[in-house]
């Protein structure tokens, strides 16, 4: 016999996607300008509703009715986000690609140092986008929750690093910024839509509560790679430190296998996907801390903000990009597995 638990849960999925589906419906009867378009047969396609149901939640409906002009015969919502997604891809790789012509206008050297940076975080920001888009193949509908919130997180970081360029040719001469801007102009609203119908799915299944379904409480020590990876992270802050044991202690006094910061970081495996704890001793680290892309899942564990301290020596007026200044200099958000706890960081 079916436990009744068991019956109740599958009732709850069922209102769920009832619900989801009444929904779907309700937005598609409606675009930005009154209705749904019709296709070249002068009949409502299944694809224009769901591209029309998509484009609702953005800020830029023109630009993302067009990235979506090529879905042929598909109203799977995931497969259209997923082509949004490749669009915003596809636009901020040819920012980077045209960057190089900037070259020659960047003759302001904080504005060469600005385009140099702009290349960085550019990449980085695809490497956000191309993370949502391997987030949706394994999409879960048991785990929405969870995978929402990762998507909603890496792509607001990837607007960040597209910024985070704009912000770095303030207070240039020149015409570098201004192309540049011009340049990232499509990317940025591609990146800003897809955003916006991640965070419209979210409010679709928000409504409505998972009858028999709720998210496991923590059932591993923290330093559990399943723990980590469910996306439990932000509860690292109410740890221990001392229950976390450390892969590689740094130490100035010699107690330790690293007497720097960034040789023991040099250690982490590249695409780690374990948290990779690293203690940092007592001590005044006189260094910038910059973690390398595609460098994941480090934890840095200071003694306490009085003990350990770590101190930078650049600065903006030295022709350092803002972005540069900061004494530790990730390349990663922190959702991507970039921790620091207990310690002191002066600028």
């Amino acid at each position: 016999m079916v436990d009744v638990r068991n019956k109740f849960t599958l009732i709850g999925i069922g209102v769920v996607l009832l619900a989801a589906t009444v929904m779907a419906a309700v937005i598609c009867a409606k675009t930005f300008n009154g209705a749904p378009k019709p296709g070249p047969d002068g009949y409502i396609t299944t694809t224009n509703k769901a591209v029309d149901s998509l484009c609702q939640h953005t800020d830029y409906k023109t630009s993302c009715q067009k990235s979506l002009a090529g879905a042929n015969n598909t109203d799977d919502p995931r497969e259209l986000v997923k082509m949004a997604f490749n669009s915003a891809i596809k636009e901020v790789q040819i920012a980077i690609d045209n960057s190089s012509t900037l070259d020659e206008v960047a003759k302001d050297p904080r504005a060469s140092k600005a385009l140099d940076q702009c290349k960085e975080v550019l990449n980085t920001s695809i490497d956000d986008l191309k993370r949502s888009m391997q987030k949706l193949d394994s999409f879960d509908i048991g785990k929405m929750e969870e995978y929402v919130g990762d998507l909603k997180i890496w792509l607001s970081g990837s607007l960040t690093y597209q910024e985070t360029c704009r912000e770095g040719f303030k207070n240039t001469t020149g015409e570098a910024g201004e192309k540049m801007n011009k340049l990232l102009s499509l990317g940025w609203k591609l990146t800003s839509n897809a955003l916006a119908m991640i965070n419209g799915v979210g409010e679709i299944f928000g409504e409505v509560q998972l009858a028999g379904i709720s998210r496991r409480l923590l059932d591993k020590g923290p330093n559990d790679d399943v723990w980590w990876a469910r996306g439990d992270k932000r509860l690292l802050i109410t740890v221990d430190p001392k229950t976390l044991k450390p892969n590689a202690v740094v130490a100035q006094d010699g107690s330790g296998a690293f007497k720097t910061i960034m040789e023991a970081v040099k250690t982490v495996p590249i695409k780690n996907t374990q948290p990779f704890v690293i203690l940092i001793k007592q001590g005044i680290y006189k260094e910038y801390v910059e973690i390398p892309r595609r460098v994941n899942n480090i934890v840095f564990i200071g003694e306490g903000p009085t003990k350990t301290r770590i101190t930078g020596n650049v600065n903006f007026n030295d022709g350092i990009t803002t972005y540069k200044t900061a004494t530790m200099g990730l390349k990663q958000l922190k959702i991507n597995g970039v921790l620091a706890l207990k310690f002191a960081e002066n600028w």
